[in-house]
């Protein structure tokens, strides 16, 4: 998450002000990440 760049984190949110605050390469590992945790979980 420290590569991510300027963000806030509530329980299950992350904020975002600006794209340009953020390195959106690493956005889409995590985008990708949840997906397949997800689909591993409920199939």
């Amino acid at each position: 998450m420290q590569q991510l760049g300027k963000h806030k984190m509530g329980k299950a949110c992350l904020y975002i002000k600006r794209l340009s605050d953020i390195d959106v390469a690493v956005l889409s590992r995590l985008i990708a990440g949840s997906v397949q945790a997800v689909k591993a979980r409920w199939g």
